[in-house]
């Protein structure tokens, strides 16, 4: 029997892996990764895609709770705020039969 305790943790498991399903969004996640923290120009310019639709997707990850921003005078870097989504994207990586 699931507890109520639980159930929320695997909801929130559910919505963060429902986010990360996006292949923009796992990309984001990745160069985080790799570079720990990036501007949204930074990451538009190297995914070749808008920086509108950039914001749009890292608002997503923000939401979710999986990346956070600080501000430096009038910029803003993301970075990951659950290391352990590394894990994850590994995995997924790795998968052979997907």
């Amino acid at each position: 029997m699931t507890t109520k305790k639980e159930k929320q943790k695997l909801e929130k498991a559910s919505r963060m892996l429902r986010t990360l399903s996006h292949p923009l969004r796992m990309a984001m996640v990745d160069m985080l990764i790799r570079e720990k923290k990036m501007s949204v120009t930074q990451i538009h310019e190297e995914l070749h895609i808008e920086q509108a639709i950039a914001s749009q997707h890292l608002a997503v990850l923000k939401k979710c709770g999986i990346v956070d921003l600080e501000k430096e005078g009038k910029n803003c870097f993301y970075y990951l705020s659950q290391p352990l989504i590394q894990r994850i994207i590994d995995l997924v990586k790795t998968c052979e039969t997907c």
